[in-house]
């Protein structure tokens, strides 16, 4: 039996690692002036001046002028006007002034204002000027008496002689970009005569290959045994980066020019820059202090474009290996299940994410493989039947946590749940709480040493040992659209099977959807005329293809909470990093109001998890001979696709 005293530590440590932050979360985003979170209040609507979304950046403050005009029979005994804006407004009735402009601070408490004395019978004209600073004028307004609530049928202005619509807050015009683009059901159709002798190959394959080769277990192993197939598809990695690593322009990439500078900065001056000395110098500087002798190396052998696409190989072996960290996970969840060992294997390895974001230079892919070794080293930790916890394995823990936060302040989110699963353990071996203790601050204390010489740095140097992109400390004042939130960017989704290509901008599940199952963000191109040299029919296209893995995840996750069900500590540990992970993505989404905060490829260090939870969700769905073979051969559709999409020809 467990013992009772751990146990209820274990539920109650959950409980606060789970709850606790949600509710401060909240607080911050009801109460926080820095936050833009808007709601609408009764038929009155946020609203802003009609456009089409700015997809590069804004380094300007924002002036608005909104009107409307209005008529009254007789005078009235009462006029309230209510007036919100984002974030400061002035008030004119008639053009006379009946509301001073308020502290931009104090933006979210609404202002009221009586214009009963001044509203006589006949027409008048209401108007609110609007201004922000770094980020959108909006306005929210509304009259207990009169007609007046915000919505369509008010104008707005810059400079108050043309006047044009408005829209509500969250209904702007789609991108330009995005409609340059063909749709899923378009370039579904243009490769049907691939996928579709593809997928019968690939059902009657499995659905008789396999009955016949376990007469022969030893060939089947060899043929199509996990161990083989991770090799098959490593082999695929390495065929693909020989392919594109010259083929595929420097400017692709999430501010890679702006990673190039960090490495050349350590080349030149053999220092780590502080956050405030260029665009992403604020990232921690593991992988650039590795890429800086490969870029001594490189540019001593070639020249020019050559020798800085050459910092590539470290992106790209950390997203082949990202190959093997999905086997090594599923083989430890799932010993006795060699089918499914291949599946998630070919979902981890081949998720589209994983494609694109570990061809161009950056961090995120080594942070995400330093991550996803993280995760493999808990998962083989708590699907073992060891009675106690190896010291060695508990340093090699911490050691490659502290490296994995060295590289990326994203993997900190690592880090309550490996103090879980660790809890867990010893809950399970009927340790003391001394020893629990004792474990957890170990693993702590190394992850410290490893990484918190910088953050400590960060700390005095410029106040605060986490410092984002957004951070007004680092002295780079800008903002992009739409520069804030509404409840409805939480609430849509499926602009991201329709017309993928920065669907993103719908809401945040169309943008993780779109980031994590094809490039949505073009890798932060913002033209037609240099997008990413993908293959765009099999890109799009995946985006219908992907429902299937998508909808593994979604029931991999029910199954594991479901209360009656029978979960394996590796589902379990696997759940709660996707929730945690997509928690913070969430509060990040809220808190940080620009359009590709929430790109799935932050998570691309919980691999391993999405794959576990995948296979676990598709296994309820493959219970006959025939449904497993028709999901299998889905899948093989859906891994050409993915593949074939970032294959530079």
């Amino acid at each position: 039996m467990r013992n009772p005293v751990i146990t209820r530590g274990l539920v109650v440590v959950a409980l606060i690692i789970a709850f606790f932050p949600l509710v401060l979360a909240l607080f911050r985003i009801w109460g926080d002036p820095d936050i833009p979170f808007l709601l609408p209040k009764g038929r009155a609507q946020w609203i802003e001046i009609e456009r089409h979304w700015n997809l590069g950046m804004w380094k300007t403050d924002e002036h608005i002028v909104y009107r409307r005009q209005f008529t009254i029979k007789e005078p009235l005994p009462h006029a309230n006007l209510t007036v919100s804006a984002l974030r400061s407004a002035e008030v004119y009735l008639d053009s006379r002034l009946v509301m001073l402009p308020n502290d931009m601070a104090d933006w979210k408490h609404a202002r009221t204002v009586d214009l009963s004395s001044l509203l006589g019978a006949g027409s008048h004209e209401l108007r609110v000027d609007v201004s922000n600073q770094n980020g959108p004028a909006l306005l929210l307004a509304y009259s207990d008496a009169v007609d007046v609530a915000s919505g369509t049928d008010w104008q707005a202005s810059l400079d108050r002689v043309r006047w044009g619509p408005v829209s509500v807050a969250g209904k702007r015009l789609p991108a330009e970009l995005s409609q340059s683009f063909p749709g899923s059901w378009s370039a579904f159709r243009v490769l049907i005569p691939l996928y579709l002798p593809l997928f019968i190959l690939s059902f009657f394959a499995v659905l008789f290959a396999e009955p016949a080769l376990r007469q022969y277990p030893r060939l089947k192993e060899m043929i199509s045994g996990p161990a083989t197939f991770r090799w098959m598809l490593l082999g695929a990695w390495a065929v693909l980066a020989a392919n594109n690593i010259f083929k595929l322009p420097l400017h692709v990439g999430f501010d890679s020019v702006f990673h190039r500078e960090y490495i050349g900065y350590i080349v030149e001056k053999g220092a780590i820059p502080l956050a405030s000395e260029g665009w992403q110098m604020f990232q921690s500087p593991l992988y650039y202090l590795a890429s800086a002798p490969l870029s001594m190396f490189a540019s001593a052998i070639f020249s020019g474009d050559k020798a800085e696409m050459m910092l590539r190989l470290i992106p790209l072996a950390c997203g082949a290996l990202q190959v093997e960290t999905s086997f090594r996970a599923v083989k430890h969840v799932f010993p006795d299940r060699n089918d499914l060992q291949v599946m998630g294997t070919l979902i981890g390895g081949f998720a589209p994410m994983n494609f694109y974001i570990s061809q161009v230079i950056g961090n995120e892919p080594l942070a995400g493989l330093l991550s996803s070794i993280a995760v493999v080293m808990v998962l083989g930790l708590i699907s073992s039947d060891v009675l106690t916890l190896p010291k060695k394995k508990l340093l090699l823990l911490g050691i490659v946590l502290g490296l994995a936060l060295l590289t990326k302040v994203t993997a900190v989110l690592l880090v309550p749940a490996v103090l879980l699963a660790l809890i867990s353990m010893q809950s399970r071996m009927k340790a003391s709480a001394k020893t629990v203790v004792v474990a957890c601050l170990a693993v702590l204390g190394i992850v410290v040493v490893v990484s918190g010489w910088y953050y400590f740095r960060n700390w005095m140097e410029l106040g605060s040992p986490f410092v984002g992109g957004w951070e007004t400390s680092r002295r780079i004042v800008w903002w992009q659209d739409p520069g804030y939130r509404t409840i409805r960017d939480f609430l849509s989704f499926g602009r991201s099977l329709v017309y993928p290509v920065y669907s993103g901008l719908a809401g945040f599940w169309d943008s993780v959807y779109s980031t994590f199952w094809l490039d949505g963000f073009l890798s932060s191109i913002i033209s037609s005329d240099i997008r990413p040299p993908w293959n765009y029919d099999f890109m799009i296209s995946g985006a219908l293809l992907s429902i299937l893995p998508a909808a593994g995840i979604l029931f991999g996750i029910v199954k594991t909470a479901y209360p009656h069900g029978i979960a394996r500590p590796g589902q379990i540990f696997s759940a709660y990093c996707i929730v945690l992970f997509f928690s913070v993505l969430l509060y990040l989404y809220v808190t940080v109001p620009i359009y590709s905060t929430a790109k799935a490829t932050y998570t691309i260090g919980i691999i391993p998890c999405y794959a576990i939870i995948c296979v676990t969700g598709l296994d309820i769905v493959m219970k006959s001979r025939f449904m497993g073979a028709a999901v299998k051969a889905l899948l093989i559709c859906w891994a050409v696709s993915s593949y074939f999409s970032y294959f530079v020809l």
